[in-house]
């Protein structure tokens, strides 16, 4: 007994264990977020800024800021809609980050004047240089602390000082992304978590946001929220073309317009005939053949997704036409009155499970689909045609454009009734009665051409124009890019793009992008071991982080989880701002039986988006595994932000009684052409 003793006191004291990371919770809910010290009164006015800054209030009074409130009829055909349906208190969810004014003052709970001046007041000056803290969780995440700006006295260089200290933003893409994310859920009175729209989640995982996980880009520098939009100084332009134009102000229009220039691009790089891939050039079309066009669409110039904002309220279509080589019209898709037009747009659901047409938040029960484009990523849309029996005039000639209208037809139609409303009129007096500039609503909405491209299909072709008349390799990219998002088992179609991009590569980071697609392709094929080989070979040409993010979700897709977590870890050393790299980390050390690491992975992700359902999840299991004391408490976290359980069904519903949803839940759609008739009517024969 000694002896055992001896030895045991001459064994070596055990290291001791790191702390477990402590789990991070979402605030409470609530129906926002919004925190406010001080007068709220001075929300309300601009005027003490105007002396000294008249042309940046200018450029905010033409802004989508100044034009928050209930006097934008767009925001008021939904929030009074919502106020009717779910509640006056709930509708704090629509008033902290469109109404302060009104919120701060608890008037959003009673019935809105119009000619309350809060109910004007937008989201002015002091809402961002009030701001004294701001979290990335969204639904209005602000500490507003106000108080009278004091004014600069003459050229005293300390009241100056004063001055800017006290007015000076907050340094941070939080400021925005505190109102530019925003979620449904039991704190407004929603029975279920929703996220209503995101722009800091792809901003921080896409390339301006310093990640190059998800994708390997063209290279660019990161950018911040302000550096974009807030380049020509306080107009904020994003996608408003409609806003401007019912105001009547050229000016902010062509702003906005300008700002869409050449962020997207358009283009037909592949054709099947008969089911078989060919370059559109060198396409035979015999009568009577099957032809398929894949369009694709590449967003290479916006930081988040694309179209952003309200992603179902967006009506930016792709329109094509095609033409034998005689002019005659062969078939049409995406004109103003065809319901299949295909949009970049998102689609959600009602309790029946129909798409939510008029963004009545209330109504909303499951996500649909969602056809808007990450940064610098593709979708692809392919359209079918059968060829007629007699020989074409050849080649034909196929153009594809992608118009942008800022809002859907059912929404705007629903604001321009309101708007005709006595409601709306009373605004509308309010407005003129406040010096604002009128809205003339009902008025067409303006259609600004984003992208074009003319694509020849036949033997001899010429070249094509537009986004058509890139080089090989670029183009071929782009039709990668989305077919690599289909169906699994549809996604092998990017392969033969692959091969024909490693004939026209002309340089390493091409062969090296060449290598990624295809270790993303063969990995959701299950091809784990060809998708590693593949990663290993463009990185050797390429040292990047999309190798890593390709070989953990090559072996996540098939439950090698020991083996994945090894670069999913790797990923978040070397872009700790993108919250999938900890979504995946967490995952995989989850099932790979290590909830400590888990943990860590979760709560770090946590802090970048404090409701994200995955993170969450994984942070409530790993609490469980450990028999944390807060492990109820992570779990009910989880429970109140996951997506609805009966999402799929809804989708179904959705895809059997719905037309053409069942194409708009697929990641490529696809649309059946009709052809038209020989004496170019447009009866399809």
């Amino acid at each position: 007994m000694l002896l055992l003793l001896l030895a045991c006191a001459t064994e070596p004291t055990p290291p001791p264990q790191a702390a477990l990371a402590e789990p991070h919770l979402p605030s409470p809910d609530a129906p926002s977020l919004l925190e406010v010290e001080g007068d709220p009164a001075l929300l309300v006015n601009p005027g003490p800024c105007v002396d000294c800054h008249a042309e940046q209030v200018a450029q905010w009074s033409a802004s989508a800021h100044a034009q928050a409130s209930f006097d934008n009829p767009w925001y008021r055909a939904s929030v009074e809609s919502f106020r009717e349906e779910r509640g006056l208190e709930e509708s704090g969810f629509c008033g902290g980050c469109h109404d302060p004014a009104l919120l701060a003052d608890g008037a959003m709970d009673t019935a809105v004047a119009p000619d309350d001046p809060r109910a004007l007041a937008g989201v002015g000056c002091l809402t961002c240089h009030g701001a004294v803290s701001a979290s990335t969780e969204g639904n209005a995440a602000l500490h507003l602390k106000l108080a009278p700006v004091p004014l600069p006295d003459g050229d005293d260089p300390v009241a100056l000082q004063t001055h800017l200290d006290a007015v000076r933003p907050l340094d941070t893409p939080a400021l925005c992304v505190s109102c530019h994310r925003g979620w449904l859920s039991s704190g407004a009175g929603h029975p279920d978590f929703m996220i209503g729209m995101d722009e800091g989640g792809p901003w921080a995982g896409g390339p301006w946001g310093g990640s190059e996980a998800a994708i390997l880009p063209d290279p660019v520098a990161p950018q911040t929220c302000v550096g974009c939009h807030m380049a020509q100084g306080h107009r904020f332009p994003g996608g408003h073309t409609s806003m401007a134009a019912a105001m009547g102000d050229d000016d902010q229009l062509d702003a906005v317009r300008s700002f869409l220039r050449e962020v997207v691009v358009i283009d037909i790089p592949v054709v099947w005939v008969d089911g078989g891939p060919v370059r559109p050039d060198a396409a035979a079309l015999p009568p009577g053949a099957s032809l398929d066009l894949d369009v694709t669409v590449r967003n290479q110039g916006v930081g988040h997704r694309f179209p952003g904002g309200l992603k179902d309220t967006q009506d930016t279509r792709v329109v094509l036409t095609v033409r034998d080589a005689d002019g005659r019209v062969l078939a049409e898709a995406g004109g103003d009155d065809d319901p299949a037009a295909w949009r970049l747009a998102a689609g959600v659901l009602d309790e029946a499970g129909a798409p939510e047409h008029q963004h009545r938040p209330q109504r909303f029960r499951a996500p649909g689909w969602d056809h808007t484009i990450g940064p610098q990523d593709a979708h692809a849309v392919r359209y079918q045609l059968t060829l007629p029996d007699e020989p074409l005039a050849l080649p034909l000639e196929v153009e594809v454009h992608l118009d942008h209208r800022r809002h859907a037809a059912p929404f705007h139609d629903a604001a321009c009734a309101d708007h005709e409303g006595p409601q709306g009129q009373a605004y509308s007096a309010a407005r003129e009665a406040a010096g604002r500039a009128p809205m003339d609503l009902c008025a067409p909405q303006p259609v600004t051409r984003l992208a074009e491209a003319t694509v020849f299909v036949g033997p001899d072709a010429p070249a094509g124009t537009g986004g058509a008349a890139r080089d090989d390799w670029t183009r071929l990219r782009d039709h990668a890019l989305g077919m690599r998002l289909e169906l699994q088992e549809h996604v092998g179609d990017a392969l033969p793009t692959i091969a024909w991009m490693d004939e026209v590569a002309t340089d390493d980071r091409q062969r090296a992008t060449n290598r990624w697609l295809e270790a993303v392709v063969l990995g959701r094929q299950g091809r784990t071991d060809e998708a590693l080989a593949a990663a290993d070979a463009g990185e050797a040409l390429l040292d990047h982080p999309a190798f890593d993010r390709a070989r953990g979700d090559a072996l996540a897709q098939v439950w090698r989880w020991d083996e994945a977590v090894a670069p999913y870890a790797r990923l978040t050393a070397e872009v700790p701002g993108d919250t999938q790299v900890w979504r995946d980390l967490a995952r995989a050390s989850a099932s790979a039986g290590d909830p400590e690491t888990a943990l860590a992975a979760a709560a770090r992700g946590l802090q970048g988006w404090p409701r994200d359902e995955s993170l969450l999840r994984s942070q409530a299991l790993a609490l469980a595994d450990l028999a944390h004391p807060q492990a109820q408490e992570a779990e009910d976290a989880w429970i109140t932000s996951r997506v609805p359980d009966d999402t799929s069904a809804r989708r179904a519903v959705c895809a059997r009684e719905v037309e053409g949803c069942d194409q708009l839940l697929r990641p490529v759609p696809r649309i059946s052409l009709e052809l038209l008739s020989a004496d170019g009517d447009d009866a399809p024969r």
